[in-house]
C-alpha cells in the first residue's frame, strides 16, 4: 500500500474485503488482534446484543456516560454505518479521524497480507475500533454486536463489565437459526463470567430460561425487568421529544416511537449498575437522554413534503413501525418507499403494513445482498393497489417529492436509510 494514501483509497481497500462475505467466527480476528498486541484487552466494555433496539440502547448509554460527572472517554462501536464508515467508531460522539482511519488501514493490511489472515470487512473495522480505543485510552466502550453474539467479531473482549441483551426476534435466520430459541442461544454468547447481565423487557418465557441458565453457569448477576415506564401520549409527529415517566421522574428523548420505552427501561436498569463504577447523577441521566442522537429511527428528514425515515428491517421492527405510523400519522395520506436485503422475510414485512399506505414505491440499494426490484414487486402487488418501481433511491426520492401532499415513510433497510440521508445531504442533482 502506497505511503500517500487518501481516505477514499483506504475505504476502497477495506470494502474490497466484502468479497469474503459474512463469516461468523473468531479465529481470524483473534489472529489479527494477536499481531496487534491484543488492544481489546486494554479497556472495559459494555457489550450489547439482541435483535431490535441495540442501536438505541447503545446511543442512550453512551450519551449518559458522556454527560456524567467523571469526564469520561466513552468509545462506541456500532454497525452498519449510514453515510460514512467512520460513524461506526466514535469517542464521545466524535468519529475516528481520517488520519487514524488511514493509519490503521495501512498497518492492518500490511499485517494481514504478510500473515495471510483473510479477515472480513466487518472484522477489519472491529479491529480498528479496538486499536483506536486502546490508543486513546478510553474509560469504557459501548460495543454493539454486528450479527448474533457468540461468533460475532466483537465477542473477543475480555473486560466486559455489563452484558445487555435487547428484544429477541427473527432475523438472519440462515446464520443464527430458524427458531427464536436458537437465535437466543447465539445472542447469549456474549455473556461472560461474573458479568452483570440485563435483559430487555418483552421477552418470551422460554427465551428467558436460556439467559437464566447461562448466567447461572457463569456466575452472573441476572436482571430481567418488567416495563413499568409510562408513556405520555404525544400524538404529533412534529413533537421534538417522546416523553416517558418512571418512578416520579420525567425523561425526554428525541427519538419518537413508543417502543423506545422498552429500550429506556433497559438503559435505566443498566445505569443502576454503572452508578457503582462512575459518578452518574439523576441529572446526568436526564441530560444524557435528552441529548441522545441516533439517525433513521422514525426520523423526520423533511417537512414539505413530510418524509419519515426508519431503519426497520425485520418483521418485529416493522410491527413497531406500523404502531408509530398509526399513532403519529393517522390524519395523513401515506405512501411508502421500500427496499430490503434478499435474506429478509419481505413477504411478512410487507403484509404487516397492508392497507397502511395508498402506494408503495420499490427500489434497490447499492449492495450486493440487496433484493431485486422484480422480486419485491411480485410480493408487493399482493398487498398494495399501486406499486411503483424505481431503479435507484434518487429516482424514488424525486417521485416522493412530487407527491408533496402525502407523508412518505421510508423503511426496509438501514442501507436504504443511509442512501436517502446521503441524497439529502448532497442535494438532488
Amino acid at each position: 500500500m502506497a505511503k500517500s494514501v487518501k481516505y477514499k483509497d483506504a475505504l476502497r481497500l477495506i470494502n474490497s474485503r466484502l468479497k469474503f462475505g459474512i463469516k461468523p467466527g473468531l479465529e481470524r480476528i483473534r489472529s489479527l488482534l494477536d499481531k496487534l498486541g491484543n488492544p481489546q484487552d486494554n479497556f472495559k466494555s459494555v457489550h450489547v446484543s439482541g435483535t431490535n433496539g441495540k442501536g438505541s440502547i447503545c446511543a442512550m448509554l453512551s450519551s449518559i456516560l458522556i454527560n456524567c460527572n467523571d469526564n469520561l472517554k466513552v468509545g462506541a462501536f456500532s454497525s452498519p454505518h449510514l453515510i460514512d464508515e467512520r460513524e461506526r467508531i466514535k469517542i464521545n460522539n466524535k468519529k475516528i479521524s481520517k488520519k487514524f482511519f488511514i493509519k490503521y488501514t495501512k498497518k492492518f493490511l500490511k499485517i494481514t497480507n504478510k500473515n495471510k489472515i483473510f479477515v472480513t470487512e466487518f472484522e477489519f473495522i472491529t479491529a480498528m475500533a479496538f486499536q483506536f480505543f486502546s490508543d486513546k485510552r478510553i474509560d469504557i466502550a459501548i460495543l454493539e454486536t454486528g450479527l448474533g453474539g457468540r461468533l460475532d467479531s466483537t465477542n473477543v473482549v475480555s473486560k466486559t463489565v455489563l452484558c445487555v441483551i435487547s428484544e429477541i426476534s427473527f432475523d438472519h435466520t440462515k446464520i443464527l437459526g430458524k427458531t427464536l430459541l436458537e437465535i437466543a442461544r447465539e445472542k447469549a454468547g456474549i455473556i461472560k463470567n461474573n458479568a452483570f447481565v440485563v435483559v430487555s423487557p418483552n421477552q418470551k418465557p422460554e427465551i428467558l430460561k436460556i439467559f437464566e441458565k447461562k448466567c447461572k453457569k457463569l456466575n452472573c448477576n441476572f436482571v430481567f425487568l418488567e416495563n413499568k415506564i409510562e408513556i405520555n401520549q404525544n400524538t404529533c409527529v412534529f413533537d421534538k421529544y417522546e416523553i416517558f415517566n418512571y418512578e416520579d421522574k420525567c425523561y425526554k428523548i428525541p427519538l419518537l416511537g413508543e417502543y423506545q420505552s422498552l429500550n429506556l427501561a433497559t438503559v435505566l436498569s443498566c445505569v443502576d449498575f454503572l452508578k457503582k463504577h462512575f459518578k452518574i447523577s439523576d441529572s446526568s441521566v436526564e441530560i444524557g437522554l435528552k441529548k441522545v442522537r441516533l439517525r433513521a429511527r422514525f426520523e423526520k428528514i423533511s417537512v414539505r413534503p413530510l418524509i419519515i425515515i426508519d431503519g426497520a428491517h425485520n418483521l418485529s421492527a416493522v410491527k413497531y413501525l406500523r404502531l408509530s405510523v398509526e399513532k403519529y400519522l393517522k390524519n395523513f395520506k401515506k405512501i411508502a418507499l421500500f427496499a430490503a436485503m434478499k435474506d429478509k422475510d419481505i413477504e411478512k414485512m410487507l403484509k404487516e403494513v397492508d392497507n397502511l399506505f395508498e402506494e408503495i414505491i420499490i427500489t434497490r440499494v447499492k449492495n450486493s445482498r440487496a433484493a431485486n426490484i422484480e422480486y419485491i414487486y411480485k410480493i408487493a402487488k399482493n398487498f398494495f393497489k399501486k406499486v411503483t418501481c424505481c431503479e435507484n433511491a434518487e429516482e424514488a426520492i424525486r417521485i416522493v417529492i412530487q407527491k408533496n401532499k402525502q407523508a412518505c415513510i421510508i423503511f426496509g433497510s438501514l442501507y436504504l436509510a443511509g442512501e436517502v440521508l446521503n441524497i439529502f445531504n448532497q442535494g438532488l442533482r
